[in-house]
């Protein structure tokens, strides 16, 4: 677990931030993998704020005016990455379903033994890959990869 994400004052903007678009968004609600898209912003942004590790800050020591804008950055580029994937997010998450479909034609293009071998042994690309698009691959990179 990153100590950053286990202090109360981080865990409480996360909840704001994450209510305020799903309240804003009634079409989606709020959807499970939402909150990991918050992450990289919120560590971007509170970075300016903060010296050494990110993950490991103690923000205890830093103003409320500046967590409140660090919180109010990380929305609002939320809610710019979310504008261009609303699909994703909304009843049957029919965007994520075209991404996977996608994987699957490109994989048969690229590697038509790898498809072959994954139908044959009835592995849906859905199982495997739902996350990934879910997501957009936060959860198979540590952190520190994905903000740089």
């Amino acid at each position: 677990a990153i100590p950053l994400f286990q202090q109360q004052k981080v865990q409480e903007a996360f909840e704001r931030i994450l209510y305020i678009w799903a309240y804003r968004n009634p079409g989606s609600g709020y959807v499970q993998g939402i909150n990991d898209l918050v992450t990289p912003f919120y560590v971007v942004f509170l970075g300016q704020y903060v010296e050494g590790n990110v993950e490991r800050a103690d923000i205890s020591q830093l103003t409320d005016e500046t967590l409140a804008n660090t919180e109010a950055d990380t929305y609002w580029c939320l809610t710019k990455l979310l504008d261009n994937l609303h699909d994703n997010y909304t009843f049957a998450q029919p965007g994520i379903q075209m991404k996977v479909h996608d994987l699957k034609r490109l994989v048969n293009r690229m590697d038509s033994d790898l498809d072959s071998h994954l139908e044959r042994n009835v592995v849906e690309y859905l199982q495997f890959s739902f996350r990934w698009m879910n997501n957009l691959l936060m959860r198979e990179m540590p952190l520190r990869c994905i903000i740089r």
